[in-house]
């Protein structure tokens, strides 16, 4: 088995584990949801639901970005979004720091780069001295 056969799973590892840190996230957002809900009842009481409104577009946001980032790994796509999202994802801890990090150090070898831009990385085995 040869280093790209071992990127291509890496990634696609790493792509699932985007998916489950996506889902884990989405939790806090029936904070949002639900001040949304109370506002839109006639409960108005905007500075006291502000924050979580705002917790809310938030962390709606980072779940896109997440899942896209998921998509684009799995896809082999858009290595600077992947790129970012895991330097962000080092901020939501401690699962996103972990997986931000692997995710940095998985992004950063030579062969999944030329993966990404559909290179084929040259097969070191053959060289004879």
């Amino acid at each position: 088995m040869n280093s790209s056969d071992e990127d291509v799973k890496q990634l696609d590892l790493l792509a699932i584990f985007h998916y489950v840190l996506g889902g884990i996230l989405c939790v806090p957002l029936v904070f949002f949801f639900n001040a949304i809900g109370l506002l839109l009842s006639g409960f108005f009481l905007l500075p006291v639901f502000l924050p979580f409104i705002n917790m809310g577009i938030l962390a709606l946001a980072l779940v896109v970005c997440i899942f896209m980032t998921a998509w684009n790994l799995k896809q082999k796509t858009r290595y600077k979004f992947c790129f970012a999202v895991a330097c962000i994802e080092c901020a939501v801890m401690p699962l996103g720091t972990i997986l931000g990090v692997f995710t940095i150090i998985a992004l950063s070898k030579d062969s999944v780069k030329a993966a990404f831009n559909g290179v084929q990385p040259p097969d070191n085995s053959s060289i004879s001295t």
